[in-house]
């Protein structure tokens, strides 16, 4: 994959992802192309369940919200 190409893309859909922070079809395609070890040869569950947290928590901290609104911080 081209390098450059693969880089403008990413830029696109973490802008879209910033309006729509709940897709999970443009999260997946940003990791796919910045972590395609983690897709190919077989998916790691493990590993996007743990992506998915810490991208979350950083979103709630910078007051990413999407259409929906902003996320409740968790309690405790």
């Amino acid at each position: 994959m081209d390098a450059g190409w693969t880089e403008d893309g990413v830029r696109h859909w973490r802008r879209a992802l910033d309006m729509d922070p709940e897709n999970l079809v443009i999260r997946k395609q940003i990791w796919a192309a910045r972590f395609p070890e983690k897709f190919h040869p077989v998916i790691d569950w493990d590993w996007q369940k743990t992506q998915l947290e810490q991208e979350r928590a950083e979103e709630v901290a910078r007051d990413v919200c999407g259409p929906d609104g902003c996320p409740l911080p968790p309690m405790g």
